[in-house]
C-alpha cells in the first residue's frame, strides 16, 4: 500500500476500522471528513512555514552560500576518492 509521509494505507484503513466501531457508521464519514480538514491545514501550514523559510533565506543570501559550501565539499570528497 501507498505510504502518506509517515502512515501507511493499512494504518489509514486501521483507524477507519476502530472509528467505525467506536462512533458507528452514522457519525464516521463526519468525524473522518474533519481528521481531513486537520490534515489538510497542518499540511498547508507546514508548506507555507518551508515557503517563509525559504524566501527569507533567499533574501538573505544564505541559499546561495550554502549551496556553493556544499558543492566545494562535495568536490573535496571527490577528490580523495579519486586519489585513492
Amino acid at each position: 500500500m501507498k505510504t502518506i509521509y509517515f502512515i501507511s494505507g493499512a494504518e489509514i484503513a486501521f483507524t477507519v476500522f476502530v472509528t467505525i466501531l467506536i462512533f458507528g457508521a452514522d457519525k464516521a464519514p463526519g468525524i473522518i471528513k474533519n481528521l481531513n480538514k486537520v490534515y489538510k491545514s497542518i499540511k498547508n501550514t507546514s508548506q507555507d512555514i518551508k515557503n517563509e523559510i525559504y524566501n527569507q533565506s533567499e533574501k538573505s543570501g544564505l541559499n546561495s552560500k550554502v549551496f556553493d559550501d556544499l558543492k566545494k565539499e562535495v568536490s573535496r570528497i571527490k577528490d580523495k576518492f579519486n586519489n585513492l
